[in-house]
């Protein structure tokens, strides 16, 4: 660089070349920030030609990138302005400009998602927390993070859904007279998971659909073949925590089965 500088300071009107290639192609860069800033030299100086070559895979696209560049300094050099707002093509590993998405693009996402890893963005404005379960909004991080699972048991949010009563016909025993016939059982659960944007929004998506877990115990204790009360309880559990956004669950399992006693009840809580 000084060469050139001193070469226009003593020949002020002599054609000159600059051989670009020797850097682009000798360093391990990607060539369009290199091929940038020496054309904005060539342009300060007034070197009209550049020799250039592609052979090393990053410099690549070189001779579109001096067509490109030249175009830009040029057009900063007519304007005494700075090249910028020109022409972004070199502008190859990073977004050109940092644009946000908006809340609904987010909530869009959030729907899309079926893992509990959070994810968090902004609209530029305030912060977005959310995974499978929940999406939390705030401007204040440390706000955010005692709403979410991983701020831990005292800091979440903890909402409770009860549903009684779910009755289903399910062969359940351990001796061959009571598989015989199919008895009756009942169940009671309580899932507790964070209700608020449900309660906000109206929206269903945002909600725990109980007609949907009605059925789903309903189908899990009809099709399948228990032996013992508590297999039926841990197989709701299972189901309850493995398909719907709770984050802990009570089952409550009763059979009728003993004379002279209304019924016999088993009670489990799991917790993710």
């Amino acid at each position: 660089v000084r060469r050139y500088c001193e070469a226009r300071e003593a020949l002020p009107d002599a054609d000159m070349l600059m051989g670009v290639g020797n850097l682009t192609e000798l360093t391990e860069a990607d060539s369009t920030g290199v091929n940038a800033v020496l054309l904005g030299l060539m342009s300060e100086l007034k070197i009209g030609y550049a020799l250039t070559t592609e052979v090393a895979g990053w410099a690549r696209g070189s001779v579109r990138e001096l067509d490109c560049g030249r175009r830009m300094m040029h057009h900063a050099s007519r304007r005494s302005a700075i090249p910028k707002g020109f022409d972004d093509r070199l502008v190859t590993t990073r977004d050109p400009r940092v644009t946000h998405p908006t809340e609904a693009d987010l909530r869009g996402l959030q729907e899309k998602v079926t893992d509990r890893n959070f994810r968090i963005d902004t609209d530029g404005e305030a912060i977005y927390v959310f995974n499978c379960e929940r999406f939390v909004k705030d401007t204040n991080i440390r706000d955010i993070f005692p709403r979410t699972a991983a701020g831990g048991a005292a800091g979440a949010r903890e909402d409770r859904l009860a549903l009684s009563d779910i009755l289903c016909m399910c062969q359940i025993g351990v001796t061959e007279e009571e598989r015989r016939e199919r008895q009756r059982l009942a169940v009671d659960l309580e899932l507790y998971a964070d209700l608020e944007e449900a309660g906000r929004s109206g929206d269903l998506r945002r909600a725990i659909d109980y007609r949907d877990v009605c059925e789903s115990v309903r189908g899990l204790l009809e099709a399948g073949s228990f032996h013992l009360v508590e297999a039926a309880a841990r197989g709701v559990l299972d189901l309850v925590l493995a398909r719907f956004p709770v984050r802990r669950a009570v089952v409550r399992v009763r059979k009728f089965v003993l004379p002279r006693v209304g019924h016999v009840e088993v009670q489990m809580e799991r917790s993710r």
